[in-house]
């Protein structure tokens, strides 16, 4: 492009462009029709209307800031510099923005995703005095009126920044918001766009990406091409039928959005879409890397990509200036771009950093990070956005007072987290809500940015000074590093300064076993040896077929391990974070490198008997337990005899089933009294602070919280994982004299956790719960386990799960989750015949609203897929049928259990051994006909289509990334397992996994009012519920 068409201001290219014979008439924007998104087509603006519009716009705007100026002031009108503009759509945004600039005033580009407090903070240090919202698709439905003389009307807002906290939702924005005075001067020209393009702009125009592109753009004549999709971020599909209608020949988006459309034609082996982004002219992307395996599977179908590497502060400082069609992913510095390459201070060699000289012409006002006024691009180490991460620790961890994630510019990330007063650091119960707390903050962090549990600094209210913040409570950054420096530094050190070259050429397990030992011992000596006050003894080997936690590593090691060597060392194996621990002798470890460089089918197997392994562990470490307590005689004499009365210990109350199950038990003239344990919090666990949890939980459920205060009730504060459950002497005593029964229902709802995972909270005390149904006079013991534990023990006569107890390990699925259920169960069957305990397995499925109000927990598969509906507007053709029960059902089969002195049929055996119970719902709804319900015009629920299941993983894999806006994200892993494992089995046997059936004959007989028919007024009262708590949308 030449000198001649590079334009000092908006308003220049806009006349030049209105006035040009050549471009005149032709399209400047193509948005979608206002209200109807793609379906009704795309909408055109000219050159020549789009001068028009933006100047009467830039009018508008003068005579309403000058007006609200004066008001304001009562004096004369002094100008508005500085203005906020927030807009939703893409057509508002820069017709807004361009309007603004014509006008004369500097705008701030707010992101509609951040926070209240932050677009507050950031307008009120831009100095702008005023916002500009637009109001959804009014300003682009006025764009006729606009060019009518004197028809503009009311088509935006224009507020004060101290109305903000009403117009901005508080989600984060995907970036730490920053202020940013940028200049405008090199952002008019570049190679990238040519006059005859017409440009498929995916950025939003807040970005600077997106600001880049929409200036490059008019700069050079080009047609704007804005997404018109319902929904964001849009699926594959759409971008074809945008691309296709508009004729674009040049593609700017996003490179997740790239990988996506990759990942769908790979898959689906579609050629039509790399066909389609084969015929454009250039397919540009910016903001982040593509991936490498992404951008050749695109080179190698003739796909041409341009990439450009800059940022806000210093604008465009690297694009792809060689032959794309050879070196798709080589960037050069541009030629105007200042700059100088310095050695990187540090431990790596050849690593240069890469500075931006303070003369340069595109560098932001106000931007210098170095002492000669320079800007260092800092992009060496891997940038970690901290505050939605810090938000999210201290919105699911009530005990948080305060929480910094600290560890910028180290190879490692670390979070201090400060409690509120009275609160005390060591608190069992409390560290476990922080830490899933932390897994929440970790979902949508990316990789690099994860919180490791050791990485975590957990201190009192005011402890060490407490976490710096200012009076609007808000992190005080520089001061924090300071602070903590020395802790900081002591949680990084796992991290590793001397990252392990890759191992390359290793692939028997014997070779790799050597160099996992040479390595460890190596690590150990370094870290644990010289690094002691008084240095220990160097190992000089490790035992190959014995723990390495049981020859002298602690967690922080095997974290360190795993980061400075096998990482580094297996760049192309996606090891899983708890590798140590799923395989933590060398010989297993060894095996399982090895199987995994082999191939992902093998690495998965051994997954899967590394986790079978650990549960054997388990359950053979509390048989010998068993063993010694029934070999000193820890058990009551005499034989069990029911009692008239029950006098119930009951775990894990307040959770879903364990509210109904308690309110059940207090109603019940069979129970005399119930002792609720319920697990303790900061607030040292006494009768006051439980009852509040318990009153809470039971408003939750629409449960009547006088219950909490009912004269059957004894509450405990207890904590699990202790010896007798935390319980003081006295309360532990009175359980083993005067009850005459347990249900134990608390249990860590985790199915990535391993076996082992699960000892300290839930095994652990399950094992203690057992002792005392034998301790002073015999108790029942009803454990509540889970169809999991049992799912693919298909043994009856027609491939179904019989009512039986199990003891095989390799009969409960993978997941951890159900191995420590079935340890538990085997564990509970064999204290049974050793002690004579009289224990119920009860296994429960699937679990329901409530049968009177809908109470269904909105966390489970079967509420998120019906939530899905309203962003994917589709449910997948097949799945499991619904067969779920509803939790009050479930309450009321299990107090029977519990209770009856006289069930239908029982036999002897039954009462005095062990009884296993299913409690699924034997009256199960098919798949389809459940669809047909939900389709029911007077559910309300919008309108979506049954597509294939494949079809249906591929709308979620490229749904919204947002937990919080699309919580069926969270699974997106559970259901690519489930219909991928669909695929690939091939016998019955093989597939049970999938959709076990599980008997029911015992259990109804026992119970006969277990029958439940999920029918159209039931989902009526759930979906109803689930409207009033807005978990879905409400009816307009």
């Amino acid at each position: 492009m030449t000198d001649d068409f590079r334009f000092a201001t908006v308003t220049q290219a806009l006349e030049h462009y209105a006035k040009s014979p050549a471009h005149s008439r032709k399209a400047a924007i193509m948005h979608a029709r206002p209200g109807h998104g793609a379906a009704a087509g795309y909408q055109t603006l000219t050159f020549h209307a789009l001068n028009q519009v933006t100047a009467r716009l830039a009018s508008h705007y003068e005579t309403v800031f000058n007006k609200q100026q004066r008001q304001q002031q009562g004096g004369g009108p002094s100008k508005i510099k500085n203005v906020a503009l927030y807009a939703n759509s893409s057509p508002e945004y820069i017709l807004s923005l361009w309007a603004l600039l014509r006008a004369g005033y500097v705008p701030l580009c707010l992101s509609p995703r951040n926070s209240a407090a932050a677009v507050s903070h950031l307008a009120t240090k831009a100095q702008a005095a005023t916002v500009v919202r637009g109001r959804e698709s009014n300003l682009v439905a006025t764009t006729d009126a606009l060019l009518r003389e004197g028809a503009i009307g009311n088509v935006v807002d224009v507020i004060s920044p101290e109305e903000l906290q009403a117009i901005i939702d508080s989600v984060q924005a995907g970036q730490a918001p920053r202020y940013v005075a940028s200049l405008l001067t090199y952002k008019w020209f570049g190679e990238q766009a040519q006059p005859d393009d017409v440009s498929y702009v995916l950025p939003p125009f807040y970005h600077a990406y997106g600001i880049f592109v929409s200036f490059n753009n008019l700069g050079h004549g080009t047609t704007v091409v804005l997404p018109a999709v319902p929904s964001w971020p849009p699926t594959t599909q759409m971008l074809v039928e945008n691309i296709t209608e508009t004729k674009c020949n040049v593609l700017c988006l996003l490179p997740w959005l790239l990988e996506s459309m990759q990942a769908e034609a790979e898959e689906a082996q579609d050629e039509c879409i790399y066909k389609l982004l084969a015929g454009m002219r250039a397919v540009t992307y910016a903001a982040a890397a593509l991936n490498e395996r992404v951008g050749d599977a695109l080179h190698r179908k003739g796909v041409v990509l341009i990439n450009g590497y800059g940022s806000s502060e210093a604008g465009l400082v690297a694009a792809n200036q060689i032959d794309p069609c050879t070196h798709w992913n080589h960037i050069q510095i541009l030629p105007h771009v200042h700059h100088t390459m310095e050695s990187h201070v540090g431990r790596r060699p050849n690593l240069y950093r890469l500075v931006i000289k303070r003369d340069n012409p595109m560098l932001a006002l106000g931007q210098a990070n170095t002492p000669e006024g320079d800007y260092d691009m800092n992009d060496i180490l891997e940038r970690t956005n901290p505050t939605p991460m810090e938000a999210a620790v201290r919105n699911h961890c009530p005990a948080v007072l305060a929480a910094a994630v600290v560890g910028q510019q180290r190879f490692s990330t670390a979070l201090l987290v400060e409690l509120k007063p009275g609160i005390e650091p060591t608190t069992p119960d409390v560290l476990e809500s922080l830490w899933r707390a932390v897994q929440v903050a970790n979902q949508t962090a990316p990789q690099h940015s994860r919180i490791l549990r050791e990485m975590i600094h957990v201190m009192g209210a005011g402890e060490g000074g407490g976490i710096p913040r200012t009076d609007k409570g808000s992190l005080r950054r520089k001061h924090i590093e300071e602070r903590f420096k020395a802790r900081i530094d002591e949680l990084a050190r796992f991290a590793g300064v001397a990252p392990e070259a890759e191992a390359a050429g290793l692939s028997d397990p014997r070779d790799i076993a050597a160099w996992l030992e040479q390595r460890l011992v190596r690590l150990y000596n370094d870290q644990t040896v010289a690094a002691a006050a008084v240095p220990g003894e160097k190992l000089s080997g490790l035992e190959h077929d014995v723990s390495i936690f049981a020859q002298g590593f602690d967690s922080l090691l095997a974290t360190q391990f795993y980061h400075q060597y096998l990482r580094p060392a297996f760049p192309n194996l996606k090891l899983p974070a708890n590798l140590l621990y799923q395989c933590s002798d060398i010989d297993h470890l060894a095996a399982r490198l090895a199987a995994m460089l082999q191939g992902g089918a093998a690495a998965g197997g051994a997954d899967e008997r590394n986790t079978v392994r650990q549960a054997e562990e388990l359950y053979e470490k509390y048989l010998r337990q068993l063993d010694e307590d029934h070999a000193r005689g820890l058990q009551a004499g005499g034989a069990y005899a029911r009692p008239a009365v029950e006098r119930v210990v009951l775990t894990g109350c307040t959770g879903g089933l364990g509210l109904f199950l308690l309110a059940r038990l207090l109603d019940s003239p069979r129970v005399e009294r119930v002792y609720a344990l319920v697990r303790a919090g900061g607030g040292g666990g006494g009768r006051e602070s439980v009852e509040a949890k318990l009153s809470r939980a039971l408003r939750g459920k629409l449960l009547d919280p006088a219950l909490a205060e009912h004269d059957k009730l004894t509450l405990w504060g207890c904590h699990l994982n202790r010896p007798k459950l935390g319980l003081a002497d006295d309360q532990w005593d009175e359980l083993a004299r005067h009850s005459t029964s347990v249900i134990h229902n608390a249990w860590l709802l985790n199915f990535e956790a391993t076996p082992i995972e699960f000892e300290e909270s839930c095994i652990k005390p399950s094992y203690e719960l057992m002792r005392l149904c034998s301790a002073d006079a015999l108790k029942q013991y009803m454990f509540v386990s889970s169809i999991t534990a049992a799912i693919r023990n298909v043994a009856g006569p027609q491939g179904t799960v019989p009512e039986q107890v199990v003891d095989d390990q390799h009969r409960a699925s993978a997941m951890g989750y159900g191995q420590s259920k079935l340890v538990t169960e085997r564990l509970a069957a064999r204290y049974a015949e050793r002690f004579s305990v009289p224990v119920t397995i009860a296994r429960v499925g699937q679990i329901a609203g409530d049968s009177i109000h809908g109470t269904w927990n909105t966390s489970e598969h079967l509420p998120l897929m019906i939530k899905a509906i309203e962003t994917l507007r589709a449910m997948p053709d097949h799945y499991m049928s619904v067969d779920s029960l509803p939790v009050d059902v479930v309450a009321e089969t299990m107090t029977t259990l519990l209770t009856d002195a006289q069930l239908p049929g029982e036999t002897e055996a039954e009462r005095k051994n062990t009884r296993v119970a299913h409690l699924v719902n034997p009256v199960e709804l098919p798949w389809l006909d459940f669809l047909k319900i939900l389709q029911s015009p007077d559910l309300g629920l919008p309108k979506f289509r049954v597509v294939k299941a494949r079809k249906w993983l591929r709308l979620l894999e490229e749904s919204s990334p947002d937990p919080v806006a699309n919580p069926i994200k969270k699974l997106q892993g559970y259901f690519a397992d489930m219909y991928t494992a669909e695929e690939v089995t091939t016998t019955k046997a093989e597939s049970q996994g999938l959709e076990a059936k599980f008997e029911t004959v015992r259990t109804t007989q026992l119970v006969p009012s277990m029958h439940y028919n999920l029918n159209h007024d039931f989902w009526c009262k759930v979906i109803g519920h689930w409207r009033d708590i807005g978990f879905l949308q409400r009816l307009a």
